[in-house]
């Protein structure tokens, strides 16, 4: 998403989506544009956390505008588990569970879990220490794992065809879609926390049509918006409290890393080792 929006500088794209740990990469790259805030008829519709987040502020001007959250957790098959259900990300660790293993294809919020699981102090600023630590605990789970996955719908697929018995998992979304169709499954928060993630509308700076993003924008800021984002899709919306995600206290909120392209470096290594 970046190479494209790199690409053109921005000049292919009105509105940008992106979550916390990647605003600064894009900021810094020029390739996005401030937001008028007045322009935005629902905007009071945002819950008060969710209307000045720090995040969204450079240079003394506001960038976007909050949308959905969720988490990156922990699933597990409730039948294998029943009575020991696991509470730490330790199970993605476990020998005795190899091949029955999946994860989820992506750099950033791979290291920041394996950070959790390691209990490093701080998981979006490592030392060269504590990447050579993260990089040998992803390694070890890499040699466990059928396989990485991409997307929410694949994972599904992989989880059913492989007897897949635990899973750094895409979110609750990909939870829900196994739920609705009968599977076994639980999604948990483990002991050592998770990964939150909080996505924003953007505008970019080439924009072509600003009154239509503005819009866009806006229609999205509706109360009936946000419900059915959490109803239909098990995300977390900013306009409604909800009653079914109930454990934003325990995540750890993405955050600009130290240096992203290391942890794409990293990444690649702990794929391509055997």
């Amino acid at each position: 998403m970046f190479a494209r929006m790199a690409g053109s500088q921005g000049g292919d794209f009105d509105l940008v989506a992106v979550d916390t740990s990647s605003f600064t990469r894009h900021i810094d790259a020029g390739l996005l544009a401030p937001m008028d805030m007045g322009r935005l008829a629902n905007f009071n519709n945002l819950l008060p956390e969710f209307q000045a987040v720090p995040e969204l502020q450079h240079n003394g001007f506001s960038y976007g505008v909050s949308f959905a959250w969720g988490s990156i957790g922990l699933m597990f098959d409730t039948e294998h588990f029943a009575g020991n259900e696991p509470d730490s990300w330790a199970v993605l660790w476990d020998q005795s569970l190899e091949c029955r293993l999946i994860a989820l294809d992506d750099a950033n919020n791979s290291v920041v879990t394996a950070a959790l699981y390691l209990g490093l102090p701080d998981p979006y600023n490592l030392n060269d220490a504590e990447f050579q630590q993260v990089k040998e605990a992803l390694i070890q789970m890499k040699r466990l794992l059928v396989t990485y996955y991409a997307g929410g719908d694949e994972g599904v697929e992989i989880w059913k065809q492989n007897g897949i018995l635990a899973n750094l998992a895409l979110g609750e979304f990909q939870a829900q879609k196994m739920l609705d169709q009968g599977m076994a499954i639980k999604y948990v928060i483990p002991k050592e926390g998770a990964v939150g993630w909080l996505d924003y509308m953007l505008l970019s700076s080439c924009a072509g049509d600003t009154d239509l993003v503005y819009a866009s924008v806006d229609y999205c800021l509706q109360h009936k918006i946000g419900q059915e984002l959490t109803t239909k899709n098990a995300y977390g919306n900013t306009t409604s409290p909800s009653t079914t995600m109930d454990h934003a206290d325990r995540l750890s909120w993405l955050q600009p890393p130290e240096d992203f392209n290391r942890r794409v470096e990293i990444w690649h290594e702990v794929k391509a080792a055997i």
